[in-house]
């Protein structure tokens, strides 16, 4: 006597493949960002997936699930400078996330500036993103540092305005050379 059976894993394989292809975009996003987390914009739970221990965050305390806006009231409030609070406050909000997302607008980022962290990091830039594109209802959260990118752009601006100045002196030179040729 033999029983076999015949049984379809075609689904699970699938689905093993996509949790794999996750799984790497994950570990793609971790390495980019200090800071990961995500928000179920309906009932506003924030699920912190990575926070490096040098953030300014940590000495909030909180628990790795929060209410996104105490949070945020939080960071904001102790930790941002006080030139960006008002654009980050006006980002940083339940309402205006939900907004954007019910209209699938999700390519929203801000830099701004924060009192210098344990590893004297100031300068950051946060991306908000899709969890999934047909899911308007959760999005996740990246946070890096940009000082050496803010450094350079600085650097970039300082050039380019020595160059100007070459060249309006140069233009000068020129111009006064033919008045007096003339």
């Amino acid at each position: 006597e033999c029983i076999a059976f015949n049984y379809d894993i075609t689904e699970e394989v699938e689905l093993k493949r996509e949790m794999e292809i996750t799984n790497k975009l994950n570990n793609a996003l971790a390495c980019e960002y200090s800071t990961v987390f995500s928000v179920d914009l309906q009932t506003g739970i924030m699920r912190i997936h990575k926070m490096d221990d040098s953030q300014n965050a940590q000495k909030l305390h909180l628990p790795e699930v929060v209410h996104f806006e105490e949070f945020f009231g939080g960071y904001i409030g102790n930790f941002v400078e006080e030139e960006y609070r008002e654009e980050f406050y006006r980002i940083a909000n339940l309402d205006y996330l939900r907004r954007r997302a019910c209209c699938g607008d999700f390519n929203i980022s801000i830099r701004f500036k924060t009192k210098p962290n344990i590893a004297g990091q100031e300068n950051f830039e946060a991306v908000v993103m899709p969890v999934d594109i047909k899911d308007h209802n959760n999005i996740v959260v990246g946070c890096k540092c940009i000082d050496k990118l803010i450094a350079r752009e600085e650097h970039d601006k300082q050039m380019l305005m020595e160059s100007r100045k070459q060249a309006e002196a140069a233009n000068r030179a020129k111009t006064a050379f033919l008045f007096n040729m003339s």
